[in-house]
């Protein structure tokens, strides 16, 4: 009974060694994955800057992109306002009419006020 006993103890004993050992290794286990949790963490937390600036550099392009529509556009319209003045000026100067003897006269040409007047000098 008593070598029954001390089997018993030494089993329990060698029992009790392997669940410390288990117990160990799912506590290092248990340690790799709160690091793992830590290193995604810190991945995710990159990746959200990382976005933000994305964010940021697309609301920089829209904006230039906005501005340079803008600019096109007043482009555009000073471009028409330059064709019609071209237009307006054509038009003033195919009205001067030089007569053939008047050809050896110097004319000196005012455009005051969008009136045209030729005067010899």
């Amino acid at each position: 009974m008593i070598a029954a006993s001390t089997t018993n103890a030494n089993e329990g004993v060698e029992i009790t060694k392997r669940v410390a050992e288990a117990l160990a290794e799912i506590c290092r286990s248990a340690e790799k994955a709160n690091s793992l949790v830590d290193e995604i963490a810190v991945g995710a937390a990159e990746q959200a800057i990382g976005i933000q600036q994305v964010n940021a550099s697309v609301g920089e392009m829209d904006a230039a992109t906005q501005e340079s529509e803008s600019i096109s556009q007043d482009s555009v319209s000073i471009a028409i306002q330059l064709n019609a003045q071209v237009d307006e000026l054509s038009k003033m100067i195919n009205e001067f009419k030089l007569n053939a003897d008047l050809s050896e006269t110097t004319y000196s040409v005012n455009f005051g006020q969008n009136v045209a007047v030729a005067e010899p000098v």
